[in-house]
């Protein structure tokens, strides 16, 4: 699976779908697709949530992770090998100094992948100050996000002012199908 695109390049859902790992059963280190990239150190923010399936994906790609949520303490990927890879620190985006604090601990991060509030500029700054270099920020985003001039266009022309940091943008979307909405 390509994950990262070019800008404006779309990713259907059944792609995505077809490449959801199965938290039952993680793929071990050993058995991993070679070509498969390798995340290094990962940092998790906001994805305990309905981006769970992503943060498995990208943590079975990693070498160790650091999560940082208000959930923090009780999130469980549901695979004691991936558990025991995961660091995890409560910490809520509303506290920008013990969050900026808490990244200044675990950097450098070769790899993040974030959901963060639009006006979350302060912190977006500090992730990215937070990457090694040649570090890949991949930030999630919702559907409306995309609209003309909207906040995705805003991200990536920030982002593209910190030509260190390899930006990708992740839009969530919904599809209709026969079990409805999803």
């Amino acid at each position: 699976m390509n994950i990262l695109r070019p800008y404006g390049e779309i990713m259907m859902a059944d792609e995505i779908d077809s490449e959801r790992p199965d938290p039952q059963r993680p793929v071990p280190a050993e058995a991993a697709d070679p070509q498969a990239p390798n995340f290094g150190r990962l940092l998790l923010i906001g994805t305990t949530g309905m981006l769970h399936a992503a943060s498995l994906f990208a943590l079975e790609r990693a070498e160790q992770g650091v999560l940082l949520s208000r959930q923090a303490a009780d999130y469980a990927s549901g695979s004691p090998t991936l558990d025991a890879r995961l660091h995890r620190e409560p910490c809520d985006w509303a506290d920008e100094a013990a969050f900026q604090a808490l990244l200044a601990r675990v950097e450098p991060i070769d790899t993040a992948l974030v959901w963060l509030r639009p006006k979350a500029l302060v912190l977006r700054r500090a992730i990215s100050r937070c990457l090694a270099p040649d570090g890949l920020l991949v930030e999630v985003m919702g559907s409306r996000s995309v609209e003309l001039g909207g906040v995705a266009d805003q991200r990536a022309m920030l982002m593209h002012s910190l030509p260190e940091v390899t930006y990708a943008q992740l839009i969530l979307g919904f599809r209709e199908d026969r079990k409805g909405n999803r």
